[in-house]
């Protein structure tokens, strides 16, 4: 099996349009920090803790079985239809 970093179909997605992330370690004491996204100009920071669902997390296929993920492994290594969209408007929301 080939190892993955986390989120790495969102990683690919948003540098084929000039994007980037950066991860910053920090915050929950159980494994969490913040993700930097830029696009174009623009800044989103997503909080990431422990195992609990972001927005990021939102752009993968939830598993059969959860229809309503709680967790992060809730969901499948496959994005979403609309995926690129829900990551442009992550980046408009405030």
């Amino acid at each position: 099996m080939t190892e993955r970093r986390a989120y790495d179909l969102v990683w690919q997605m948003l540098r084929d349009v000039g994007g980037s992330e950066e991860w910053v370690p920090g915050g929950d004491p159980k494994g969490g920090g913040k993700w930097i996204l830029r696009l174009h100009g623009r800044i989103r920071v997503v909080d990431v803790h422990d195992r609990h669902v972001n927005a990021l997390d939102h752009l993968y296929v939830p598993k059969p079985g959860h229809p309503k993920p709680t967790e992060w492994d809730h969901f499948e290594h496959r994005l979403t239809e609309d995926a690129f969209w829900r990551l442009v408007n992550l980046f408009q929301e405030t």
